[in-house]
């Protein structure tokens, strides 16, 4: 891939996924406009860095117990359905946005295999463009419209972007219950302005996070978590607006992405089928 990445459409599809930019293959993008923000009129603000905090031999009894209210209560007291969301397949719809581009409406469709296996389709919705990305292991590759063949990344891209993409995994809440992964406090939050206690968690295979969680609800409100674009590190938020069941689990349905602040993203999730028996090789080929 390094030697692709000077050709206008893998320049801009990397864009799309290592910088936010959300376009279709085309090297002349229109002008910069502003994003309106799905949570409000409210200016983009800095997001604080994760701060850098050694891992605890064993949780903090406080935050366990705050992590165990939230699977409780995304549930139904029923933790083990959680297993099921171990192998999914998943659709977002939604708008998405760059510093030079405007919101442009776009389907993402997911295959998803703990550990380490996603793979995203994205169509355009007002063109004939695609992107095709996945992580396998330590392997990235993408494909597009116009370069439909795998181009395989370097181990820095890869490793970049293998990094940014395990965050997924939190939305799926299983993580919370893996029996290696570690709960300390983190400053509290005010997602939606709604008060929630903050945990700083670390859990195998994913990037560092802290999470969100609703103080009256219980449920997830927020994740922050270490991201990467353009080679650079970022602060990224995953902002919650609406819990929906799927698969018998209050899910995030409307979600809002923003990176150091900035607004990439809002998503409603239209689907999304658990436990289901995914062919190993999508992930190794478009």
């Amino acid at each position: 891939m390094r030697g692709l990445v000077g050709s206008g459409t893998l320049a801009v599809l990397l864009g799309l996924i290592v910088g936010g930019i959300v376009v279709g293959c085309s090297n002349s993008p229109p002008p910069i406009k502003v994003a309106a923000k799905v949570g409000g009129d409210t200016e983009d603000q800095e997001a604080p860095a994760i701060s850098v905090v050694q891992k605890p031999e064993k949780s903090d009894p406080v935050s366990l117990a705050v992590v165990e209210a939230a699977v409780k209560a995304h549930t139904g007291g029923k933790p083990e359905l959680l297993q099921l969301l171990k192998s999914v397949t998943a659709t977002r719809e939604g708008l998405g946005s760059s510093n030079t581009i405007d919101r442009l409406a776009q389907r993402w469709r997911y295959h998803m295999i703990w550990p380490g296996k996603i793979r995203i389709h994205v169509d355009f919705l007002n063109s004939n463009d695609y992107a095709t990305f996945a992580v396998s292991g330590d392997t990235f590759w993408i494909a597009a419209t116009k370069t439909p063949t795998k181009q395989v990344a370097d181990a820095k891209l890869a490793a970049d972007m293998i990094l940014d993409m395990s965050a997924e995994w939190f939305l799926l809440l299983f993580p919370l219950t893996e029996p290696t992964t570690i709960f300390a406090p983190a400053q509290d939050g005010f997602p939606n302005g709604k008060p929630a206690t903050g945990v700083r968690v670390w859990a195998k295979g994913i990037t560092d996070a802290v999470l969100y969680f609703d103080k009256e609800t219980k449920l997830l409100g927020q994740v922050r978590f270490d991201g990467r674009e353009a080679a650079l590190k970022v602060t990224k938020d995953v902002l919650v607006f609406v819990n929906k069941p799927f698969a018998g689990v209050l899910l995030p349905e409307r979600i809002e992405v923003r990176s150091n602040g900035r607004y990439i993203f809002d998503w409603t999730q239209t689907e999304l089928l658990a436990n289901q028996s995914i062919d190993p090789k999508v992930f190794e080929n478009p």
